[in-house]
Order: structure tokens, then C-alpha cells, then sequence
């Protein structure tokens, strides 16, 4: 199950369709599967947490493996994902 904290993915470009379906293919992905083999994921520094990479976007999520559950808690461009820890 995904549960997304926002509407995180209204920020990746309505015309970018294509990046939205992969965000929310590589989301689904992971909460069905415990190994994340083909995608770009890495824990965050310093925080719990992962981010996901698809194209220039990035999905900061976490993850409960015990009830199979995501919770996506943003999503938006590199440039601007990060801002919320710095």
C-alpha cells in the first residue's frame, strides 16, 4: 500500500505523464517487493528514510516492511527536494 502524506505527485509536471507513471510504477514496485534490484534507491544521510530517483525527480518516502506500507512524504525536482533538510 502507498500512502502519500501530500499530493506529492502534482508537482511532477502535468505534462511529464510518462515521469508520473514511472514515479508511481518504481512506487508500487517498492512496497510489493522487499529487494529494490533496478531501481535508484538510497537511504538518506543522516535521516530515516529513502529517496527514490526517476528522471530529474525525487521521492522521499519511508518505508514499513513489517505492514508493506510506503508513505511518500514529498516528491519534487533535485533542486528543490533537499531544501527541507538543509
Amino acid at each position: 500500500m502507498i500512502l502519500f502524506l501530500k499530493k506529492p505527485l502534482g508537482k511532477v509536471c502535468v505534462k511529464c505523464l510518462a515521469t508520473r507513471t514511472r514515479m508511481l510504477e518504481a512506487l508500487t514496485g517498492i512496497a510489493q517487493r522487499p529487494e529494490w534490484s533496478g531501481l535508484d534507491v538510497t537511504r538518506l544521510a543522516g535521516h530515516s528514510g529513502y529517496h527514490l530517483r526517476v528522471g530529474k525527480y525525487r521521492a522521499v518516502f519511508e518505508r514499513n516492511d513489517a505492514a508493506f506500507i510506503i508513505l511518500v512524504i514529498n516528491i519534487d525536482s533535485r533542486g528543490e527536494i533537499y531544501k527541507r533538510w538543509r
